[in-house]
């Protein structure tokens, strides 16, 4: 399994658009370190890991077709669950009783900062 925990963005970049390495691969690293960390660190409350891979395969799919979109295509982000996004459960970094009824409010639209993100990579 590829080791990412030493690559910076700039170095996973260069690779991915050079098909050295496939976005599918990093996203596949990225969750296995997750999975490994996580339990000690508890630093993610919910991991999108299906719709990461295929955001990766598509991701792929764009540089098989020539279509390289700049140093962020197939880096994988993670939000802060402060960011509502729709239909991904939200907590507002609250462990309590409260959370469980912030997380059934149902999220508004994806917020401005990361729609712009996602269409610069995209």
């Amino acid at each position: 399994m590829l080791d990412t925990s030493n690559l910076t963005i700039k170095h996973l970049s260069k690779l991915i658009a050079s098909r050295e390495i496939s976005c599918l691969e990093v996203v596949d690293a990225i969750i296995e370190m997750i999975e490994k960390l996580n339990p000690k660190l508890n630093a993610f409350i919910t991991i999108l890991d299906e719709s990461a891979r295929r955001e990766a395969m598509h991701a792929d799919s764009l540089i098989k077709q020539g279509k390289y979109l700049g140093p962020l295509h197939g880096i994988p982000i993670s939000l802060k669950d402060l960011i509502y996004i729709k239909g991904v459960r939200s907590t507002s970094g609250l462990h309590s009783n409260t959370s469980a009824s912030l997380s059934n409010l149902g999220a508004p639209p994806i917020i401005f900062a990361v729609q712009q993100l996602f269409l610069r990579i995209y």
